[in-house]
Parts: C-alpha cells; structure tokens; sequence
C-alpha cells in the first residue's frame, strides 16, 4: 500500500476516503431494496452520529500529534500511538466510523443503511484490521502492549484500577445489550419457529422462581469490580465475549423464538414476571441469554472463590430452571445456551484437537498408480464438494444442463487461472478460486442465453451452495498442501512433513508450524453459508444474496491471504494479489447487491435421478481434476504437484 509519498498521494488518498467513499455510500444506501423499520429516532442518532464524527476526529488529530502522521495506510504515522483516544479503543477511528453509519442510518430511517451498509462496514474494518493493519504494524514495532480501557485487560497479577473494572463492564455488556435490544426489536415474523415443545406447553408457570431470575443482574453484573487481578478480569472478559458472539450469531442465523406461556399472576412476583415480559419479547430467545450468563458467571466465581464453587452452581442452576419455570424459555434455549458456554469455556481444547486433526489430514497424502495415471487421496475432497455444490443448486429449480455448463466452465476457468497466474515448472496444474468463480459466471452467461432462466436466480442458487462446496474443498487442499499458511507459533501452527506436500515440494517449509488457513477458510465459509442461508429464509432479493456473498467472501479471503505462505503469490503496493482481488469483489458485490429484481428463489426439492447423474458427473470431472494426474510428464496441464 506504500506509494509515492508526495503530497499529492496524500491528497488524493484523502479524497477517496473523506469524499468519494461517503458519497459512495450514500448512493448506495438510496438504492439497496431494502424494506425494514428502523430502530431509534433522530434524536438518538443524532447523538450517535456526532459522537462518532468527534471520535474519529479527536483519534485522528491523535494520530498527527503522537504518531508524527496520519491515518492513511499508505503514508503510516511514524511512531505507535497508545495515549488520547488510542487509551481508550484500540482502534477508535473505526469504531467512531461505525458509531456515524448506524446514527445516521437512524436519523435517515435507511434500512439499507442500517441492516446492510453499517453492518458490511463493520466487517471491512475487521477485515483491514485483521488482514493488513495488525500485521504491518507488527511488522513496524514488533509486539507492543495493547492496553486500552475498553478492551483487553493484560494477562497479569497486578489488582485492576476502578477504570479498568469500569472498561470490562462496558466491554462485555454494551455491545450485548446494544444487539440484543435490536433483535427484540425486531420481533418476529412469519416463518419463526417455536422452540416450545409439546410437553412444555401445558406446564405451570412458577412465580417464586422469579427472585432466581431476576438474580442474574447481581450475579454476573458485579463480577468486573470483584475480580482481583487483571487475568481474571481478561478471562472473564474473552469468556464473556465469546459465549455473546455465539449467542448473537445465534440470534441471526436460526428464526426461532420462545411463546411465554399465559398465567395470571397471583403474587407481586407473577406480577413482575408480566413487567419483564412487556419489556422484553420472543425473538431473542435461542439461546438463553439468561442461562449464558448464569454460567459465565459461575464459571468465573468458581475460578475466582473456588471454595464456594458448589454454591456458584446451585445459582446458576435455579437461574437456568427459573428461566423455564416462569416460561420465559424452552428447554431448547436452555440447552443451548449451555452448549453455547461450554464451547466458549472449552474454546482452547476444541481448537487443538481440531489442529492435530487439520494436522493429520494434511499428512494423509496417499496415491494409486495405474500405469503413469496416478488418482490422489484427495481428490474424494473435490469430488465431495462438486457434488455437494450441485445439489444444493439442484434444490432452486435449476435445469440439469445448467448445473453442468457452470461446474464445468468453473473447473475450466480456475484450470485456466492457476495456468496463468501460477504456473510454474513444479506446478503444472494449479487451480485458482477466482479463475473458477469467473468461469462459473461465464456458464451462468451461457446458461442464460441458451435456456432463458433469470440470470440472478440462477447466480443466488450457487451462491447459497458456493460457501459450502469451497468448505469441503478445504479439505483437499489440506492434503494437496496449498493455500497454506505463513510460519508461525506452535499453538496457531501444524506442521507438513509428507514428502509429496506442495508446502514440501514448492514452498520448502516441511516441518514448520504454520497457520491453518485452509481451516480458517473452513470457519469463515460455514459462517457465509450461514448468513446466506438466513437471508434467503428472510426473503432477501436474490441480488442481495449474491452481493453479499462476493463481499463476505472478500472480506475473508483479505484476512486469509494475510496468514498464506505459498511462495509463488505475487506481491503488489505491500498486498497479496489475492487481497486486491478480495477488494474487487468487495466492490463488485456492492454493486450487485443494488440491482433490482423481482426473481424468486424458491425451494423445489430434488433429487431425481437427472440431478443424481449430474452429482455424478460433476463429482468426477473435478476429482480427475484436481486429484487424479501424471506425475511423470511435464506437459501442462499434467501433473499437480512433483
């Protein structure tokens, strides 16, 4: 991103992003169809708005005064900044900007502006954070402590300050709050599904439980200012925001809510209980907040004054019984809510075990020799995703012959890619995902042209399979040994030491920890065909669909490719050429994300033998593709690695 450091660059940079980037927004806030109520009012945004502006102004003069610079990632500061603003958030320019885009959203009563753009922009800052921020500056300064008030407390023995306790508080419960209001406010609509079940709807509603209910705003909300040292103040805090991201993701991604069953109330307890519930709603309910704070905060009290731990327990069981004896939640909500805690809580031990899986895959590379025909392990992998891709497509009322003409003329154009961008004497047949997504929307084009179907309906159909066949297709490339990650620790790294690994073969790196990108790609599409998936659910236009996947994905894949290692990916303006491709498509999927259709994208069930056929066929042009070759010749197009 260094350029020509004259004032001039500086001007122009300054331009973009002060001018022609709001504008941009702006334009594209009028035009998203989008039609949702809006939360909150002018007042409030307004003030969101205004105290946005003044934090990003306020960090920016920050920025000049102690960096010695400004805040361009082309032209960066010359010395670190950690006082003013920068003592506060650690990234608060970003955070101002976004604190701008929901208030203004707000006094506009833009949807688009609200639901999308705000959102979107919250990812892209995570993502120029995550994927060149954090690196560059740990490329500049090495590593640097990161105190700040709202964020993080260090890992220490030291007794927190008042500020510190204040800054967890804020941390761990505002944002919560903030989204948990939002979904309550959004309530619920036709295609919810209620997570009561039979047995549960002819139980009693208690009354007494209620003072265990109304216990968890002491139980949890006094722990910051209890703990003693900032370790325990740091894990309570990563604890807390954990087991709060699930659950919001939670919230989003499953339309469940919980139908509080009629009483009427017989104490000032029951009365209270109809208190709470006016003020409250159905939506979010899956999982139970209640229930995962109940157990966030006995499993903070239990490490902080163990001897009581049985206490702790008993509280935050009554707590997760009051829930559904006052019929505030199902038995469903409660469960996972505790599923939700426990993978927070066992957050490390579940990420090593699937490290020394990814790690034992990734040196599984077997091969059958047939003559010079050599089939790979791997190629099950790229068939499994083909084949998986299809037939999710084939479920949207897409023609067979569709199907193949873009699996076909996507595994051509990433054959074509990976000839052309990466190609190498010792690489004769690389694959690119571009080079695929490309071919795949020139099949649509075809496809279009010759059968007559919409060409966003079709491009919503694979879109919704995209993040699911490139999940699966991860796996192949574990064994294979490309996409892999850059060296790093231990703890983050696996390790390749089978001889026929592309990270052996091409990269020399056999036996280096590195980053499991191929797994952080795993994650990051899950979550996209998740997201996706709730989308269509809601109704979303298809165009929506579409432009939300190409921005996502970008939005991952810039992060990804600032943790790979494979050494023939070109470097341009201090970014990976994939990261510039990220930002096209970031771009591109904005621009889709506006087009007006009335298409719909409807589920029809398939699974005849044409589609069966197609699955097939799919399956075993891509595993011969990128799985079956001949190792001895040096044609290209003939081998894939060795």
């Amino acid at each position: 991103m260094e350029v020509n450091s004259s004032f001039l660059g500086k001007f122009l940079y300054a331009v973009f992003f002060c001018m022609i980037v709001p504008a941009g927004l702006y334009w594209w806030a009028l035009q998203l169809p989008v039609t949702l109520p809006v939360v909150g009012n002018a007042l409030i945004g307004s003030a969101l708005a205004i105290i946005g502006f003044l934090l990003v102004a306020l960090s920016m003069f920050d920025l000049w005064r102690y960096g010695e610079g400004l805040p361009m990632n082309a032209y960066p500061p010359k010395n670190f900044v950690d006082r003013g603003w920068y003592s506060l958030f650690r990234h608060p320019i970003y955070t101002g900007f976004c604190f701008c885009c929901a208030g203004i959203s707000m006094v506009a009563q833009s949807a688009g502006g609200f639901y999308v753009i705000t959102p979107v922009m919250f990812i892209l800052c995570i993502a120029l954070v995550a994927g060149y921020e954090e690196p560059d500056l740990l490329k500049r300064f090495g590593k640097l402590p990161r105190k700040t008030i709202f964020g993080l407390p260090e890992e220490a023995t030291a007794q927190p300050v008042i500020a510190e306790r204040f800054g967890v508080f804020v941390s761990a419960f505002v944002p919560w709050f903030a989204m948990y209001e939002l979904f309550i406010y959004m309530g619920i609509d036709h295609y919810y599904i209620n997570t009561i079940l039979p047995f549960e709807e002819n139980w009693p509603v208690l009354e007494w439980p209620e003072v265990f209910y109304a216990s968890i705003y002491f139980f949890v909300g006094l722990l910051p200012f209890f703990l003693k040292t900032k370790s325990q103040l740091r894990s309570f805090l990563l604890l807390a925001w954990w087991s709060a991201g699930i659950g919001i993701f939670m919230f989003f991604v499953f339309p469940f809510y919980s139908a509080p069953r009629a009483f009427v109330p017989q104490t000032w307890l029951g009365e209270f209980i109809l208190y709470e519930r006016s003020i409250d709603g159905p939506s979010a309910a899956f999982p139970s907040f209640h229930v995962i704070w109940s157990l966030v905060a006995a499993v903070t009290w239990s490490a902080f004054i163990p001897r009581w731990r049985v206490i702790w327990w008993w509280l935050a069981g009554m707590i997760t019984f009051s829930c559904i004896a006052t019929a505030v939640h199902s038995v469903a909500d409660a469960v996972m809510a505790m599923i939700v805690v426990w993978t927070a809580a066992k957050r490390n031990t579940v990420w090593t075990y699937l490290q020394r899986r990814s790690e034992q895959l990734a040196n599984s590379w077997r091969e059958i020799r047939i003559g010079k025909f050599r089939i790979i392990n791997h190629s099950i992998y790229a068939g499994l995703a083909a084949g998986l891709g299809i037939l999710i497509a084939a479920q949207f009322s897409i023609r067979i012959e569709v199907l193949l003409i873009t699996s076909f003329s996507s595994l051509a154009g990433g054959v074509l890619w990976g000839q052309f961008v990466e190609g190498s004497p010792r690489l004769l047949r690389p694959f690119g995902y571009y080079g695929a997504l490309l071919g795949g929307l020139a099949g649509l084009s075809i496809a279009h042209i010759v059968y007559g179907q919409s060409y966003v309906a079709m491009a919503c159909a694979f879109a919704l399979a995209a993040p699911w066949t490139q999940a699966v297709g991860r796996l192949r490339c574990m064994v294979q040994g490309c996409c892999h990650g850059t060296v790093t620790s231990g703890q983050w790294g696996i390790r390749y030491i089978n001889e026929h690994s592309r990270v052996c073969k091409v990269s020399d790196l056999k036996g280096k920890p590195l980053h499991n990108t191929q797994l952080y790609s795993i994650f990051s599409n899950i979550i996209i065909g998740l997201v996706l998936l709730r989308l269509w659910v809601a109704d979303a236009s298809p165009s929506l669909i579409v432009g939300m996947y190409f921005i996502l994905s970008g939005a991952a894949r810039f992060i990804e490719e600032a943790y790979r290692g494979e050494a023939q990916t070109k470097i341009i303006a201090k970014l990976r050429i994939y990261q510039w491709l990220a930002i096209a498509s970031i771009v591109a999927g904005v621009a889709v994300t506006v087009i007006q259709s009335s298409d719909q994208v409807l589920l029809t069930p398939s699974f005849s033998f044409p589609v069966a056929l197609a699955i097939f066929v799919s399956a075993l042009s891509w595993a011969f593709g990128m799985g079956m070759d001949f190792p001895n010749s040096n044609v290209r197009f003939s081998r894939l690695t060795g």
